[in-house]
């Protein structure tokens, strides 16, 4: 009985104490939690800086504020297509955000507004992702005056597509990205997210817009999570969202047209202009600028890529490719061994090994490097022997290194005993 009526004082005195107490603020937290918060939206009357720039050196001056996403990403189709006509599709947009916003007009919750912008989008607009016969090399996935036209894309011309329209009624989405961690499996990846005063909520467009938690991408992402930990932390800024436009266009682009180069040359080096840390823009333009022999200016954008995100996968390997390329091979020596000791179990490990006995093979053979040589050829011989067992379709690049292994194992077995005979 004592202790019942013991019980009973400090269940009714803990109130009383909890006002006084340091921590009485985080107790009414859980004890009166806040109704959820409410918004109402519609089409704002804007007359921004952004919406009038012609391109994108114009729009990289202004601040972020004054930036428009879609007049950004329309500016980079009309690279492409200088016929574009991009009030055209400003109207359209503009259009599409009065029709959405007489879903909006009363107070909804976050939740709710997602619920309206999803069944916009999937049900009533009729958006939806790329199918199994669809080229995911087709540009069309990423230019957005394709993507009104077709209605099919990927999660970034989906989520392009969610912040032009939200930027238009004053909705805060904006874009996250996740790096690409591999060259045959998961690419780059990314998702919007709800910001509002007390809630984040993150919209998976290739799931048809449905709100998923942070869990979902820290599961299916581990690879790339581990690479930049802090990506799924971070929103773009609208100049970043209209620069992550550029790398995705310039690797369909010149998938399929390499005679546009010049022309993917110049919209990564505004983009690099828009983001000037944005790594995946640097390694390609990296990349492109050696091919065009631009070699100290590609050298140094994927140096730069590389300081930048020292644990990227792409950013290790297009060093390692770069001083390949260039004929540096004790550098590219070293980046590629740097790949494989960052990522020893990584499912493109083998292929870097492969790649790294056939630059070996290009470079000189002193003695320092042999004994390295050999055990790296031992373990690209035991993925020669595993690889009919994968279900995996090789490259032609990995198809002619499988090819030259064999005579190059015996050729370093054969240095080394002209070396114990000396």
């Amino acid at each position: 009985m004592k202790k019942t009526l013991c019980m009973l004082a400090i269940l009714l005195v803990l109130p009383a104490c909890a006002r006084s107490h340091p921590w009485s603020k985080d107790l009414g937290a859980v004890k009166d939690a806040p109704a959820p918060e409410k918004r109402s939206f519609k089409f704002l009357e804007r007359d921004i800086k952004g919406l009038h720039v012609t391109s994108l050196e114009e729009l990289a001056k202004l601040p972020d504020e004054e930036v428009d996403i879609a007049t950004g990403a329309l500016l980079v189709s009309k690279l492409l297509n200088p016929g574009l006509d991009i009030k055209k599709y400003q109207k359209i947009l503009d259009n599409m955000a009065k029709e959405l916003a007489k879903s909006l007009k009363k107070p909804l919750t976050p939740r709710e507004i997602v619920e309206r912008l999803r069944l916009y989008f999937f049900q009533r607009k009729g958006f939806g992702r790329w199918t199994g016969s669809d080229d995911e090399n087709d540009a069309s996935a990423y230019l957005l005056d394709k993507v009104l036209q077709t209605r099919r894309t990927l999660c970034a011309g989906l989520s392009l597509l969610y912040l032009c329209i939200a930027e238009r009624l004053g909705i805060p989405l904006a874009m996250v990205e996740i790096p690409a961690s591999s060259t045959k499996g998961r690419g780059a990846h990314c998702f919007i997210r709800y910001s509002g005063s007390s809630v984040k909520l993150n919209i998976e467009t290739t799931k048809r817009g449905i709100i998923v938690p942070d869990s979902y991408y820290t599961e299916n992402f581990k690879d790339a999570l581990k690479m930049s930990p802090r990506s799924c932390q971070t929103t773009l800024s609208k100049k970043e969202t209209v620069a992550s436009v550029a790398p995705n266009v310039a690797v369909a682009v010149l998938s399929a047209q390499a005679g546009k180069r010049a022309q993917i040359l110049s919209l990564l080096e505004k983009a690099a202009k828009l983001r000037p840390n944005g790594v995946r823009s640097l390694y390609l333009l990296g990349t492109l600028r050696v091919h065009l022999r631009q070699t100290k200016q590609g050298m140094a954008d994927l140096e730069r890529a590389h300081l930048l995100a020292p644990r990227d996968f792409f950013a290790i390997y297009s060093l390692f490719y770069g001083y390949k390329l260039v004929g540096h091979y004790d550098k590219a020596v070293e980046f590629g061994r740097e790949f494989l000791e960052a990522f020893p179990k990584h499912p493109d490990a083998p292929q870097i090994q492969l790649e790294l006995c056939d630059t070996q093979a290009d470079s000189c053979t002193e003695s320092k490097y042999l004994f390295t040589t050999l055990k790296e050829c031992d373990a690209a011989m035991k993925f020669v022997r595993e690889y009919p067992k994968q279900n995996t379709q090789l490259s032609e690049m990995e198809e002619e290194l499988l090819k030259i292994l064999p005579s190059l194992l015996e050729r370093r077995k054969q240095e080394l005993l002209r070396e114990k005979e000396k």
